[in-house]
């Protein structure tokens, strides 16, 4: 089998019996270069992990969720986007929200709410049911307490659709 070897060459000029000969020494370095390209290739992985992880440290979070919501606002021409992606406690839920609103410019960020204020909505959404509301006049009887809420808020309809991920 074909072996590729690298050696490091010495020579220099000798004079023997009156005669001038070339003398040369031939080492094999092949194990070292590996070794050096090695260090090189991590040194590398090194700096790329590194710049990765400077970037994900120096992200905002809340923003970035707040400009994708913003994005899909614009696409769909509405007035608000939330991500609400439910805690394991039982008593509050995330909400994430956009909204072209002046009036609600101070809530376009990442906050905690209490769950029980929309029990009916969260219910519908653990169900793996959607909600569509044109108006809240399609909320059911009984519910007095949501429809309070989401008027207070200034929403006029509404779409809310479970998404569940895993991990």
């Amino acid at each position: 089998a074909n072996r590729h070897i690298v050696t490091l060459v010495d020579f220099g000029f000798v004079e023997l019996n009156g005669k001038k000969l070339i003398a040369a020494s031939f080492q094999d370095i092949t194990e070292r270069k590996q070794a050096e390209a090695d260090m090189c290739h991590d040194a590398e992985a090194d700096k790329l992990m590194s710049i990765i992880s400077g970037q994900l440290l120096g992200i905002d979070v809340a923003g970035a969720i707040s400009g994708a919501l913003r994005n899909i606002g614009i696409y769909f021409n509405v007035d608000r986007v939330s991500v609400i992606p439910l805690l394991e406690s039982e008593e509050s839920w995330m909400k994430a929200h956009w909204s072209s609103i002046p009036a609600d410019a101070q809530q376009n960020s990442v906050a905690a709410n209490p769950l029980a204020s929309v029990r009916w909505i969260e219910q519908q959404l653990a169900e793996s049911r959607s909600v569509i509301l044109n108006s809240m006049d399609d909320l059911p009887p009984g519910t007095g307490l949501d429809r309070d809420i989401l008027e207070n808020l200034g929403i006029r309809s509404l779409l809310a659709t479970p998404v569940q991920s895993q991990g």
